[in-house]
């Protein structure tokens, strides 16, 4: 009676160590969450890579109170709300030259401002157009502004621009062309024959560096 019963407990034994070994133990659940998290992870990086290759969204709505068109650029899943003074294909009809590229700004690690002497007559364009390159310097490229960021002629001028550390000179009432003209050790002329060019040349600057122009 005895034998028999080793016989049967030996069974159970064996039975209980067959059914252990056949469930899962909890390095098989990692195991397959580490490979659902890997597969969910590679569709959105694939997702990402082809937003940010997208070109510039561009929504054309104008803001009845600002008299503003409303404009977005997308950038995997960022979304960039802009705000022009006139419609896309309006400004890009203007002549105005753009030298500066994408790539130039991308690899700019900070700037300064440079103003001519305020004669009272631009009616404040100027610093708004510096404000709106500022602002999308800083939200898109991640450029950090300090207040001595910010100087007159008189104590700062294209002399002092590296193509890392660049001048931006605004100039007004100038002889030269409107535009945005980049010399060869980097500093950037924001030139206006008048002020009221200004506001629009600043939205044709941003967009056309949105665009990689």
């Amino acid at each position: 009676m005895s034998k028999k019963k080793d016989i049967a407990d030996k069974k159970s034994q064996n039975l209980t160590n067959a059914q252990e070994e056949e469930s899962p133990s909890w390095y098989h659940y990692v195991i397959i969450l580490l490979v659902v998290f890997g597969v969910i992870w590679g569709i959105s990086f694939l997702i990402n890579v082809f937003d940010s290759t997208r070109e510039l969204e561009v929504v054309d709505v104008i803001n009845e109170q600002t008299q503003t068109y409303s404009y977005t650029h997308v950038v995997g899943n960022v979304t960039y709300s802009i705000e022009l003074v006139d419609t896309l294909a309006n400004l890009e009809k203007l002549d105005y030259s753009i030298e500066p590229s994408f790539m130039d700004i991308l690899n700019t690690a900070s700037y300064k401002f440079v103003f001519d002497e305020y004669n009272g007559s631009d009616n404040g364009q100027v610093t708004l157009s510096a404000t709106k390159l500022r602002r999308y310097l800083s939200t898109v490229h991640f450029v950090r502004f300090d207040p001595d960021d910010f100087q007159t002629i008189d104590n700062l001028s294209c002399v002092n621009s590296t193509q890392v550390q660049r001048v931006v000179l605004f100039e007004v009432n100038s002889s030269l062309d409107t535009g945005v003209f980049e010399e060869e050790n980097g500093c950037l002329r924001v030139v206006a024959n008048n002020a009221i060019e200004m506001p629009y040349l600043m939205d044709l600057f941003i967009v056309s560096i949105l665009k990689n122009k």
